[in-house]
């Protein structure tokens, strides 16, 4: 066979195979998608074009005003009592079942009787003086760090203006953002800015440079969450020019005012009462800390 036939056989073959999968020319291609580089910018002191990212600072100039502190009205008796609890009070049921496979109904029962008393304990923020201007505070968080990490999973999971409750514990948060910085595992960790709007309940004293404690089960408002970059917190202190910026999401969420808490303590129950607010939590299918941020609502609390 020559080289012309060899030629058109192919050009037949290709055209046929062109048609069988419905293009008009073998040369048909889809259209071309933006790039997305928000955030990047362009390095001009290389030889070639580039991007590179925007890398954030902690010390970033920007102002924020902080939250009202005066300890006589705005701190609840168990402002550091917390912290301790909050490592288990922050496991979801699903943790509880991968951690203790056998435990069975146990699981249902831990999980149900530690949000019941947290709501019990949100009582002490209803006393609190309510906050006389909008402010904003910050909140740092690395996997695997006090908890079991679930927040990282319900924010990926979460679309901007969803209000979600991250965390079942009583969530600490700092007043500027430097001070989160031991708490941001890098790379992948998740630094929250949150804004409080005026009027909220939550306990706020000036220790290490400035605390707030949000009640358990709190809702939030997403408002924003993005991949940024940064150095550690001593890099950028020591100037050190040589070191990397490391990923970490960036979140930005507005708290919901909303304070979830049962009519009556449970130190004023009664053995019967407790365990019949028990077994309404499990007959109201509480599985999740949405749904325990609702059973006062449901219960007509």
């Amino acid at each position: 066979m020559g080289l012309s036939k060899i030629a058109l056989n192919l050009a037949e073959r290709t055209a046929s195979y062109a048609k069988m999968l419905g293009k008009s020319s073998i040369l048909e291609t889809k259209p071309i998608s933006r790039v997305n580089v928000s955030g990047l910018k362009y390095s001009a002191n290389l030889k070639a074009d580039t991007f590179s990212p925007k890398i954030d600072k902690w010390f970033d100039g920007v102002k924020t005003t902080s939250p009202y502190a005066n300890r006589e009205t705005t701190v609840v008796a168990g402002h550091h009592d917390f912290h301790s609890a909050n490592s288990f009070s922050n496991l979801t049921l699903e943790n509880l079942k991968n951690m203790h496979p056998n435990a069975g109904e146990r699981n249902l029962n831990n999980f149900v009787e530690s949000n019941i008393e947290n709501l019990s304990l949100n009582r002490e923020f209803l006393k609190l003086q309510p906050q006389p201007h909008q402010s904003t505070v910050f909140r740092a968080r690395g996997r695997g760090y006090y908890g079991s990490g679930a927040d990282f999973e319900i924010i990926s999971k979460a679309k901007v203006g969803d209000e979600i409750v991250p965390s079942g514990g009583f969530a600490y948060a700092a007043h500027f953002k430097p001070q989160t910085a031991q708490y941001l595992g890098l790379p992948d960790g998740m630094l929250y800015e949150i804004v409080v709007p005026k009027g909220s309940q939550i306990s706020v004293n000036m220790e290490h440079g400035g605390e707030a404690v949000f009640p358990a089960l709190s809702k939030f408002r997403l408002l924003k969450k993005e991949t940024r970059y940064i150095k550690s917190y001593s890099d950028e202190c020591c100037k050190k020019v040589n070191t990397k910026a490391q990923p970490y999401t960036y979140v930005k969420m507005e708290y919901v005012p909303e304070i979830p808490v049962l009519s009556k303590e449970l130190e004023s129950m009664s053995p019967t009462e407790i365990k019949n607010l028990v077994q309404q939590a499990k007959e109201q299918n509480c599985t999740t800390w949405t749904d325990f941020a609702e059973l006062p609502k449901k219960l007509g609390s």
